[in-house]
């Protein structure tokens, strides 16, 4: 996927944390949908076309990463207990910048009765915690020449990418748990540059951000009045 937008202001903050605006920006992003952990993957990016676009001034690296998960818990105590568990996913993505790390995690707590009897996980001494969701973002980026090197000409860059499941639970000195783990996510690049075109329009259509962005400050600016 390929979005455009002016990189003024508010705008490239938007997309870019805070980088300095220069041009415009573009961004590409590739899926890597939720799967059972442990798995590795493969992010593919097309390259910054110069000779299309302009000049190259940064580039930042996005990750969204996700993790799902369903947690089963069982207290056998004779006594009541509070139980504590979580199910998430570790995930490092190995980029040209370096090593992008994400922790996402779902964490639970509920309090369990003494053992009712059934292993059910559920009743009043266990508990069923199904879809949890989680997600985590973390960004890399540089406007260093030998960085943006790697980044432009034609063609794709390849990203591979781990992701690891991780699980806890504790609370009950007799506990049954039962955890299943998915983890996918979402890399993305954005490229800011000079294009040479009147005003820094771009060929493409505004992402949905950046045009959220943009009414945003419409609006900061009609307050104003």
């Amino acid at each position: 996927m390929v979005t455009n937008a002016l990189g003024t202001g508010l705008l490239l903050f938007c997309a870019f944390g805070g980088l300095p605006a220069t041009g415009a920006v573009l961004t590409y992003s590739d899926v890597l949908p939720p799967a059972t952990t442990n798995w590795t993957g493969t992010f593919t990016l097309p390259k910054f076309d110069a000779a299309t676009f302009g000049t190259l001034n940064g580039v930042v690296l996005t990750l969204n990463g996700e993790a799902t998960s369903n947690i089963f818990l069982e207290s056998l105590d004779a006594s009541p207990a509070t139980i504590q568990a979580s199910s998430g996913t570790q995930i490092v993505a190995s980029t040209p910048l370096g090593p992008i790390m994400a922790l996402a995690v779902n964490p639970v707590t509920f309090n369990a009765s003494a053992f009712d009897g059934v292993n059910d996980f559920g009743g009043t001494s266990g508990r069923s915690f199904i879809g949890l969701d989680a997600h985590v973002l973390q960004s890399l980026g540089s406007t260093a020449p030998a960085d943006l090197a790697m980044f432009t000409g034609l063609g794709s860059f390849i990203v591979n990418v781990t992701f690891t499941g991780q699980s806890m639970s504790s609370g009950a000195g007799n506990l049954l748990a039962f955890f299943q783990t998915m983890g996918g996510g979402r890399l993305s690049v954005a490229y800011d540059f000079d294009s040479g075109r009147q005003g820094g329009e771009v060929p493409e259509p505004a992402s949905t951000l950046l045009v959220g962005c943009g009414l945003l400050l419409l609006g900061l600016r009609l307050k104003a009045r």
